[in-house]
């Protein structure tokens, strides 16, 4: 079966270099509240000579060949930044949806919900708020899957052995 290559582009959409994400540009941290310094209103500074990684080599999950995101999930479009198969869970994948704003709308939200009891999928939804140079990051997830993966999401997150770096999620 031949893969079909995606002709969506990301354009102006800076949704990634926004300080949403964590990664290092040049060195430089990108995080909320410290989008990337290359960043313009028109897109990428630096687009031509942009690092490898992360820059060249990071899809969000809008961009991948055969997304099945819709048009309108288009991170700038939709506020959200949705990475396929970002954790494991007891050997399933496990996606991550990423606001880029305080509050995702509800009908992104809607639709992600839909999209991951529908496919079976599990979903880790975060929503960060900066508080400012002197107070701490809040985070805000919700967590879309079966019962015994939200129970334990939730286990995790009281007893605060809840790492959103990778290497989570038992």
């Amino acid at each position: 079966m031949e893969k079909v290559k995606s002709s969506r582009e990301c354009l102006s959409c800076t949704a990634c270099c926004d300080g949403w994400l964590q990664l290092s540009v040049f060195l430089e941290t990108v995080c909320p509240g410290h989008p990337c310094t290359h960043r313009t209103a028109d897109g990428c500074g630096i687009y031509e000579n942009r690092p490898t990684n992360p820059c060249k080599i990071f899809k969000c999950g809008w961009l991948i060949d055969n997304s099945p995101l819709p048009d309108w999930m288009r991170p700038s479009d939709s506020k959200v930044i949705f990475l396929f198969n970002k954790y494991s869970w007891k050997n399933q994948h496990v996606d991550n949806a990423i606001s880029t704003g305080e509050e995702m709308p509800s009908t992104t939200i809607d639709w992600l919900k839909n999209f991951t009891l529908q496919n079976k999928r599990l979903l880790l939804v975060t929503e960060q708020k900066y508080m400012g140079e002197n107070n701490p990051l809040r985070t805000k997830i919700t967590v879309f899957g079966t019962d015994e993966f939200r129970n334990s999401i939730g286990d995790l997150a009281r007893n605060r052995k809840l790492f959103l770096d990778g290497k989570i999620l038992g």
